[in-house]
């Protein structure tokens, strides 16, 4: 195995060296000699994401998985990308057959419930979650995961109680990571459901402030400073908003937002 490891060792340095497409051809003859060495895939898929291959990332664990279906952290890799590309009924399919593989992982567990979500199938998201939670109840993503998907949920079925129960896991997350912007934008807007705007306010600005790139609550924050009438703060936000989105926002979203501008310049 040593003139394979030294490869793979090889491969890392030309990918150093700026010789990607180099380090790309190694790894793939590497994996044709030697399809159980699943480090290969691993190094190969990680290349291709830092390169911004997205597709040639998810074919490289897909291959991987397949040639090595016994091997969890292969498998488990390769649902957790599938749930990140948003083919979640491929992902529930995979991360499943990974939980068969060893059962103690959240993360996997944590994947698994957010594929059902996205797939509607709420209950079973929230058995998966607590899972999760029970193997790693300080895990920040986790628990702001699951607060976004209570506030979901709830606004889904219309039940307010769900909502509430959003906020001891956003709680739970920022009391472990507290410059995590998305659970700061999901934290608004559990806030606002419940009538609360200053504080829903309070929590969009802390999530600009952490990430003044990330575009949902720049909109957030946008839409609840018109509607408590300041208009002027409200149109920088809507402005900032087209910028981030201007590489894809939909025509149909740009009117809406367009809609709003005007109604702060009124």
């Amino acid at each position: 195995l040593l003139p394979l490891e030294q490869k793979l060792v090889q491969a890392a340095q030309l990918s150093r060296e700026g010789k990607a497409d180099e380090s790309v051809r190694l790894l793939e003859g590497l994996i044709q000699i030697r399809p159980d060495l699943t480090r290969a895939y691993a190094q190969l898929a990680e290349l291709q994401y830092s390169l911004g291959r997205k597709d040639a990332h998810l074919r490289a664990l897909e291959q991987g998985a397949l040639a090595n279906p016994g091997d969890f952290t292969m498998v488990s890799a390769y649902g957790v990308a599938l749930v990140e590309h948003g083919d979640f009924g491929r992902g529930v399919a995979a991360l499943g057959r990974a939980i068969t593989l060893f059962d103690q992982d959240p993360n996997v567990w944590g994947s698994l419930a957010e594929a059902y979500w996205k797939t509607g199938e709420f209950e079973k998201a929230d058995e998966d979650f607590r899972k999760a939670l029970a193997l790693a109840p300080g895990d920040a993503i986790i628990n702001g995961n699951f607060g976004n998907f209570c506030v979901a949920w709830g606004l889904k079925t219309r039940n307010a109680d769900l909502v509430k129960r959003s906020f001891a896991y956003f709680e739970a997350a920022l009391a472990t990571d507290p410059t995590l912007a998305s659970v700061h934008n999901g934290l608004g807007g559990a806030w606002k459901l419940v009538g609360d705007t200053p504080k829903a306010i309070a929590s969009w600005e802390k999530a600009v402030a952490l990430d003044p790139a990330y575009d949902l609550p720049v909109y957030n924050l946008a839409l609840a400073l018109l509607e408590t009438g300041d208009k002027t703060r409200a149109l920088g936000l809507f402005r900032k908003y087209l910028v981030l989105k201007r590489d894809s926002i939909t025509p149909e979203e740009q009117r809406d937002v367009q809609s709003l501008i005007d109604d702060c310049r009124k």
